[in-house]
């Protein structure tokens, strides 16, 4: 609760975990955006331990700006 009460409320949220706390922390938000008439995109993503170029090609993606790629030539 402590933490869903300093997210900025017009920011959209990727969750990533292993367990299922990440998807009971999205329920909480979506209930208390729901009960303020509030509306964000919410996404969760349970999966294990990523690399910080997964994590970053991750939150890209979610961005809408996915990494270009160059095939070698």
């Amino acid at each position: 609760a402590q933490v869903a009460h300093v997210l900025p409320v017009d920011d959209d949220l990727l969750l990533l975990g292993d367990g299922e706390v990440v998807e009971h922390f999205a329920d909480q938000i979506r209930t208390d955006d729901e009960s303020h008439g509030r509306t964000r995109r919410i996404e969760v993503e349970k999966g294990g331990p990523l690399t910080e170029r997964q994590l970053l090609a991750r939150i890209r993606t979610f961005a809408g700006s996915p990494a270009k790629r160059h095939l070698p030539r």
